[in-house]
């Protein structure tokens, strides 16, 4: 995880800036061209984060949360309980 906080800082403060460009008095032109290079450092990030990324050993159907050690409530086939 520690290899992903560089691409995930670096994009996030790039569209951070990206934000508050308008609001700095940046010129339209630079602002454009940010606009144009946002989707190819979104890409980036993502392709980073599937390479680099480990898969949760968790599965979906077991636990509702990654963060949180929640087991997921599996209603029973055989008991319709409050249905």
């Amino acid at each position: 995880m520690e290899k992903l906080k560089w691409p995930l800082g670096l994009v996030s403060g790039y569209l951070l800036l990206y934000l508050i460009a308008p609001y700095a008095g940046v010129i339209d032109d630079v602002i454009i061209l940010m606009s144009i290079f946002s989707p190819v450092a979104i890409i980036w990030m993502v392709v980073k984060i599937l390479k680099q990324g480990k898969p949760s050993s968790r599965s979906f159907d077991e636990y509702f949360y990654e963060d949180l050690d929640y087991k997921r409530n599996v209603a029973n086939e055989d008991d319709p309980g409050d249905l």
